[in-house]
């Protein structure tokens, strides 16, 4: 992982002049914390785990919006960008891991908006990473995001091309992200 981190302090460093508003990437840059709050309840349903008797399709009924709003607080808002160009905000979430050792595993993704309301038109999580103490995915999870929001291609970081570095568990060969149901689902062979 020592690789990673010096290449993420290389890259960042070498591209410092090419940056424009890449370099106001913290929450604190865009939002105020009751709006970070508000941000984590808004995609909380579809990065977090769904309460028990529901489903993808009633995760949305008000009877678990109680259950939402503490889930959303035990995630951490790490990294948030609004591309003026495009109208996507983009984000870096992370939260505990089940682990004998405190992990924590980050969720980097991107959201548009219907311009004349706050309703979300549009969900993608971009990855989601393997489970890593917590200065890991900090470290790892800053590189992840300021490469996504640069429009790079991140499936080097992939299981499969990563060699013996475990940094991006979804999406993989067998795993994708389906845009339209919101969902990480198998690819069938």
């Amino acid at each position: 992982m020592l690789w990673l981190c010096s290449m993420f302090i290389v890259y960042s460093c070498n591209n410092s002049s090419n940056t424009g508003n890449f370099d106001k990437i913290l929450p604190d840059d865009h939002l105020t914390a009751e709006a970070q709050a508000k941000f984590k309840e808004d995609v909380i349903r579809y990065i977090g785990k769904l309460p028990g008797k529901a489903n993808h399709e009633s995760k949305f009924d008000t009877i678990y919006n109680e259950y939402y709003v503490n889930l959303a607080a035990d995630h951490n808002l790490k990294h948030y960008y609004k591309d003026t160009a495009t109208g996507y905000q983009y984000f870096l979430i992370t939260r505990i891991a089940p682990s004998l050792e405190e992990k924590f595993v980050a969720i980097g993704g991107r959201l548009k908006r219907e311009n004349a309301s706050d309703k979300i038109i549009f969900f993608e999580e971009v990855f989601r990473t393997w489970k890593m103490p917590d200065e890991e995915i900090n470290k790892t999870g800053s590189m992840l995001f300021s490469e996504m929001i640069r429009g790079k291609n991140l499936s080097r970081y992939y299981t499969e091309n990563s060699g013996e570095e475990f940094i991006i568990e979804f999406p993989d060969k067998d795993v994708i992200y389906d845009t339209a149901l919101r969902v990480w689902k198998k690819i069938k062979v």
